[in-house]
């Protein structure tokens, strides 16, 4: 099999990616082959590691195009020489949104809308490690039944994380909005009975997270898993905001 070592682009090496049976992008045959340079590898060693078996082709002309590519690709990586734009863009800067530097104004006694909640959640996202840290120690401390009541659900570790997540968001927003604060959450407010029903934004709210963990292109929750979630979410939101102490 003759070919000839020339890069012809994304553009056409990821269709032969396909036809070859490699999963990869061109960007990650990219970063695999950088991290074989770097390592000191040859291509003959790389190569096999962008296919899970041997790859295929329907003829031997897709073949030798295919190596040709391959081989040429190495060979730019190995020169340094620039790649074009597809393949490796510059890093933009990271855009950070603008912190807030107070939460916003206190919600009224029938609950937060949902441009508050919005609102809260932006400022959460904007604080600094300390600051978030000291929020976390408090979820952590005060509402120590709730998590207990998450270790005893028998959730996925993901599922355990993303309720704790959401959980920890929600008492935070209640407290921020609510001078007085939040007492403890008992046991037995997390057991039985008819659910306390919170504020529908805050509802909606842990829907949405809840949606997104489901729909995660990465690793989603299984639907199941959701359904019990959302059970939990809800009379935990409905304890919490049940919990907050009297003006």
């Amino acid at each position: 099999m003759r070919f000839t070592r020339h890069f012809e682009g994304t553009s056409v090496l990821e269709p032969l990616l396909r036809a070859a049976g490699s999963l990869l992008t061109v960007t990650q045959v990219v970063n695999t082959m950088r991290q074989a340079q770097t390592a000191g590898e040859t291509p003959a060693s790389a190569i096999p590691r962008l296919f899970e078996g041997e790859p295929r082709f329907p003829d031997p002309a897709t073949a030798a195009r295919f190596y040709g590519n391959l081989l040429g690709l190495w060979d730019l990586l190995a020169n340094g020489e620039p790649l074009e734009q597809d393949i490796a863009p510059p890093l933009r800067p990271i855009q950070r949104r603008p912190q807030n530097a107070h939460p916003p104004p206190p919600f009224p006694e029938k609950g937060p809308d949902r441009p508050w909640v919005d609102a809260c959640f932006a400022y959460l996202e904007g604080l600094d490690k300390s600051r978030l840290d000291r929020l976390q120690h408090s979820f952590e401390h005060r509402q120590d039944a709730v998590l207990g009541c998450l270790e005893e659900h028998n959730l996925t570790d993901d599922g355990f994380d993303t309720a704790r997540q959401l959980l920890f968001e929600l008492f935070a927003m209640i407290g921020l909005g609510w001078p007085p604060g939040i007492r403890a959450v008992s046991r037995a407010e997390l057991e039985g009975g008819e659910a306390t029903l919170a504020p529908e934004a805050l509802r909606t709210y842990a829907e949405e997270v809840l949606f997104e963990a489901k729909t995660d292109e990465k690793s989603p929750l299984a639907a199941e898993e959701i359904s019990r979630l959302q059970i939990l979410t809800n009379r935990v939101l409905g304890a919490m905001w049940k919990a907050r102490k009297a003006q």
